[in-house]
């Protein structure tokens, strides 16, 4: 009877005790709590960061994000917003009367808070790490990935290289003048083009540099062939020119550069 007695009553003291030890471990840990709810919120953060620098370069290159990836960026932000806001506080509460003792109050709801916090932190951790941030678009959105500097820098390049080419094997410093000198502007409108791109603006005055190169060129260049009857250069410039100026003016006609939808 008595062993029952001492049975039940060491069960009772474990039910009472345990919650209380629980409870003062929240004000015990305080400081540990404080220092591991920066960690993991500075962990979180260099993830988010490595996410975005994924979008970025995904979005520049016309793909679209997808909703999961928009949504954890969004819940990351809220949760280092709410993280950051506890650590300012702490730094104002975490002392009492005058600063002579610490304030219990506090250390206790604030390890409360940090532990649900490092649990919705863990998941995300989890959630975060994605294999892709983006697909293809729609077929029907091909022509967005379409950019004028995506052609117009090779198209420069290539006349850069014919115009050295033209020299070296010839001699000829109009072919070096002619090819170096237009390909290295239609290089630049394609860069101008390509920064006001990472903006999010079209760049018409490259447009129209790029467009109004191209038509010289197939002017100038099938004049020659006419002449010559050489595919080799005029020939090529003249058929790559035309080419390009069809293009550059469907860039006008649709407004120019299409952009990906903006990650929120």
């Amino acid at each position: 009877m008595v062993d029952i007695v001492i049975l039940i009553a060491s069960k009772v003291a474990d039910c009472l005790l345990d919650p209380i030890i629980a409870h003062l471990n929240y004000i015990t840990s305080y400081n540990k709590n404080v220092q591991k709810l920066r960690k993991e919120t500075e962990n979180l953060r260099v993830m988010k960061e490595n996410v975005e620098l994924s979008v970025g370069a995904a979005e520049r290159s016309g793909e679209v994000i997808t909703p999961t990836v928009v949504q954890w960026l969004s819940r990351v932000d809220k949760i280092i917003e709410a993280a950051q806001k506890m650590g300012d506080e702490t730094k104002l509460k975490e002392k009492c009367l005058f600063g002579w003792c610490p304030n219990c109050i506090h250390r206790y709801n604030f390890s409360v808070k940090s532990a649900k916090k490092m649990s919705v932190i863990a998941s995300l951790e989890k959630d975060g790490n994605f294999k892709r941030v983006s697909h293809l678009p729609p077929p029907g959105e091909f022509e967005n990935l379409m950019h004028d500097f995506c052609f117009t820098i090779p198209y420069g390049l290539i006349l850069i290289g014919g115009g050295v080419f033209g020299y070296f094997k010839k001699g000829s410093t109009a072919s070096l003048a002619g090819g170096v000198g237009t390909g290295l502007v239609l290089v630049l409108a394609g860069y101008l083009s390509l920064k006001a791109f990472e903006k999010r603006k079209n760049s018409h005055f490259a447009l129209i540099v790029e467009t109004v190169c191209a038509v010289t060129l197939t002017y100038v260049m099938g004049q020659r062939y006419y002449q010559t009857s050489k595919i080799m250069p005029a020939g090529m410039v003249a058929g790559i020119s035309v080419l390009m100026t069809g293009f550059y003016l469907y860039k006008i006609a649709t407004g120019g550069n299409h952009f990906p939808t903006k990650t929120e």
